[in-house]
């Protein structure tokens, strides 16, 4: 599903700021609210933590290659401060 969203988010004409705000206020929160009551291994998190930073960096107009250290970095040290 995460896959499929991230997709359709990436062919959306709206402005970057629009984005973020779908982002954190409805696509982020319906993606994670299953995994509360489920168990996954380390790997299949990491396959859709892969997704959602992909997804961020798209909504803030970053490469898709953009280092995931600064993306989920402290603002203190220079990061963005997405949360994991």
């Amino acid at each position: 599903m995460a896959k499929e969203v991230q997709g359709k988010i990436a062919n959306l004409a709206l402005p970057q700021k629009a984005r973020l705000i779908a982002l954190n206020s409805v696509i982020i929160p319906s993606l994670s609210y299953p995994l509360v009551a489920t168990s996954f291994p380390a790997a299949n998190i990491k396959k859709y933590e892969g997704i959602i930073s992909a997804m961020y960096c798209n909504a803030l107009g970053l490469n898709s290659h953009f280092p995931r250290a600064l993306l989920h970095g402290s603002t203190f040290l220079g990061g963005i401060g997405i949360p994991t």
